[in-house]
């Protein structure tokens, strides 16, 4: 049996793609909260072919990492409940922060795995994304030798604001500015205008 642990709030309507393809020997768990408690007719539409039991619980938001806490707690749960079962346990989040859950129950020998959606696929490793976006930023801008320095601008600041200060910060007003509007389509989602 397969259990997955969907952290909805974190991935969106994103988490459950393939959802459509599992079978009854899968469960899910449905974690959202009022931050995040839509789904498209289409995602209605692929929940509703799949074989898996598929279980809904709506976290009280409020405090920082309700939902996550929620959801380990419950991990924990049906691991217990399972203990004389050969079961794999599946994590759907993009959240890194899982990454010490996922090491406390493998070295209890739990199959326990971080995954972005229900297709299985492993969250980006950190390293190799940071060198896609320095890839990315070095196309746009034609420029190689600053493009690491972008690339990390654009990974420490969590706001459009932050990025921009620190871009005219490091090559002054004009250069900074520049540089900023190349590369809006790199920032689209954070947060700011």
């Amino acid at each position: 049996m397969n259990y997955y642990f969907i952290d909805y709030e974190n991935t969106g309507p994103e988490g459950l793609t393939g959802i459509e393809k599992l079978d009854g020997e899968n469960t899910l768990f449905i974690f959202y909260s009022t931050n995040a408690d839509k789904i498209t007719f289409d995602i209605h539409i692929k929940l509703n072919k799949s074989e898996a039991a598929i279980k809904y619980y709506k976290v009280k938001a409020g405090q920082k990492n309700a939902l996550d806490f929620q959801l380990a707690s419950y991990l924990g749960f049906i691991i217990k409940e399972n203990s004389e079962s050969q079961c794999k346990y599946f994590i759907v989040s993009k959240d890194n922060g899982f990454s010490s859950l996922l090491s406390f129950w493998k070295e209890r020998g739990v199959n326990l795995e971080l995954i972005i959606n229900t297709t299985g696929q492993k969250l980006q490793a950190p390293a190799s994304a940071a060198k896609e976006l320095e890839q990315k930023v070095s196309e746009l801008l034609n420029d190689s030798v600053n493009s690491a320095a972008i690339a990390n601008i654009i990974t420490s600041y969590k706001t459009k604001q932050g990025i921009n200060n620190a871009l005219v910060k490091l090559f002054q007003s004009k250069k900074g500015g520049e540089i900023y509007k190349a590369i809006k389509t790199l920032i689209a989602d954070k947060k700011g205008n």
